[in-house]
């Protein structure tokens, strides 16, 4: 398991970017996996903001509240993304593959918080453990499909093959809706792929677990 030093700051709420050893050793995880309220994940860009505590919310990658509950996402090489909101004490769990990040995930995100009273400048926004962009080999069609979106380079070309930086995107939305800098942290040594403590879909197909990053307000 690892946690942000920025969500740490902040005693009203918990949080855990699980590993695959939790399960047998955390005291905190079956009562979290019993609690948590999780998006159904089909790469969309929908966001729901949710007052009750249905275990599973359908066609959407993402939850919003402002209730004291737990929100969690599955991934194994995606992004993983936990948003909270001090002042409002709002929190959000998201889930950006690279489909996500080009529908429009991570901005929906932040709108909807931003709906629901947030203050975009006092958002911390945590990158959870995901598949490193070294580790990420990509077409060269899917680099022209995030060049054409989003107009800045995320990619790199190493001995004939490209590589794409998902979470440098992410951050660049995050950043034109003005969240602050030192507000964004990100798990960069933390690759799924590389590692064997977490799920990888490009290591081990999709056979593998998911890697279970949850956010609830006490």
């Amino acid at each position: 398991m690892v946690q942000s030093k920025l969500l740490l700051k902040f005693p009203k709420i918990k949080h855990y970017f699980f590993d695959k050893n939790d399960s047998l050793v955390s005291k905190d995880y079956l009562y979290i996996i019993k609690n948590c309220v999780f998006p159904e994940q089909r790469h969309t860009n929908k966001i729901v903001f949710i007052h009750g505590k249905r275990k599973k919310y359908l066609n959407c990658d993402g939850l919003i509240t402002d209730k004291n509950l737990f929100l969690g996402v599955k991934t194994a090489d995606c992004l993983p993304i936990l948003f909270y909101e001090p002042v409002r004490n709002i929190i959000a769990a998201v889930h950006a593959g690279w489909r996500g990040l080009l529908k429009g995930i991570v901005d929906n995100a932040i709108r909807l918080i931003q709906e629901k009273g947030g203050n975009n400048k006092e958002i911390i926004a945590v990158i959870g453990p995901h598949i490193d962009l070294y580790c990420y080999r990509v077409n060269y069609e899917r680099v022209l499909q995030f060049r054409k979106k989003f107009n800045f380079h995320a990619e790199i070309y190493k001995q004939g093959e490209w590589y794409l930086d998902l979470a440098k995107i992410a951050i660049n939305i995050m950043v034109k809706f003005g969240i602050n800098n030192d507000n964004i942290e990100i798990f960069r040594k933390e690759c799924t792929y590389c590692n064997l403590r977490y799920p990888s879909y490009r290591r081990e197909g999709n056979t593998t677990n998911r890697l279970l990053s949850v956010i609830g307000i006490r």
